[in-house]
């Protein structure tokens, strides 16, 4: 959330420069009779616009950084973040299907059925009698005689055949059968949905950084110089800056939403935490 709000801001720096460098152009054809009041005003209105949605946006990157703070009880002049830009870490890990047993979820609801089979096994070795055996070595005064004596005894289960705690047990292992089919498919749903919508959210982020963002700088950057030599109206050239900080917006917004998606199937598949374990050992130090 921080490097997004830093991400953003920076965003909005620069259409402020974008904004002030178009004034500073209309401006100088106003004085020489190229351009009306009315572009003058307009070009003002949207730089003040622009002021305005950078303070906001340095505000906000302050509420990041105190959230981000107050999970340790750092100050917020303490925080010192290395990176300056979003990054998804190996998106395409998260496109392939994991082994579905070792899923935590998965993997609990699996524990849950083992329990609850290993509890009605018992139960239902409790409703077999035990057999006892005893045998020793007796004398008998009377008649000075000695013997070895033995004794079998079976219990007759007439009134507790332990059927109601087996009952019960074998309740518990359908509905821990039932949870871990559930989950399984739940889980797999989760998976399957935001495995979709990254592959969306990549596809779109290659198209902007690839082929879009390139183009409309290069269009906001001819739009200039043809509004300057009086080739297009101010219209056209408002459109063209529009077009453009549009396009970075919507980079940074798909990214955040991309590494959002990233972070909730790595929580799902438990893989976040390894990655964490790996960076608190300082083997993710340069990620």
């Amino acid at each position: 959330e921080v490097i997004a709000a830093k991400s953003l801001l920076a965003l909005s720096k620069d259409e402020v420069a974008i904004r002030r460098k178009a004034k500073r152009l209309i401006s100088r054809k106003f004085h020489h009779g190229g351009a009306l009041q009315f572009e003058v005003d307009k070009a003002d209105v949207s730089l003040q616009s622009a002021q305005v949605v950078r303070d906001q946006r340095v505000q906000e990157l302050q509420v990041a950084k105190r959230k981000v703070a107050s999970l340790w009880g750092a100050n917020t002049s303490d925080l010192i973040f290395s990176a300056h830009e979003l990054r998804l870490d190996d998106p395409e890990a998260e496109l392939f299907t994991p082994n579905v047993q070792a899923i935590p979820g998965v993997a609990y609801a699996h524990a849950k059925r083992e329990a609850a089979t290993k509890s009605a096994e018992l139960q239902h070795s409790l409703a077999v009698p035990d057999v006892t055996v005893s045998a020793g070595y007796r004398r008998f005064d009377a008649t000075d005689e000695h013997a070895f004596v033995a004794d079998i005894s079976v219990p007759l289960p007439v009134f507790d055949r332990n059927q109601f705690a087996t009952k019960r047990a074998r309740e518990k292992l359908r509905a821990s059968q039932f949870d871990l089919a559930n989950t399984q498919v739940e889980v797999n749903t989760e998976l399957s949905s935001r495995r979709d919508r990254l592959r969306l959210q990549l596809r779109e982020r290659e198209l902007l950084e690839q082929r879009l963002l390139p183009q409309t700088e290069k269009v906001l950057s001819s739009a200039t110089e043809a509004y300057r030599l009086g080739r297009i109206s101010y219209l056209d050239y408002l459109d063209a800056q529009k077009t453009y900080l549009e396009r970075r917006e919507r980079l940074v917004t798909v990214t955040l939403s991309a590494i959002r998606n990233q972070v909730a199937i790595q929580k799902l598949d438990g893989t976040l935490l390894e990655r964490l374990t790996q960076m608190d050992q300082g083997e993710c130090h340069d990620r």
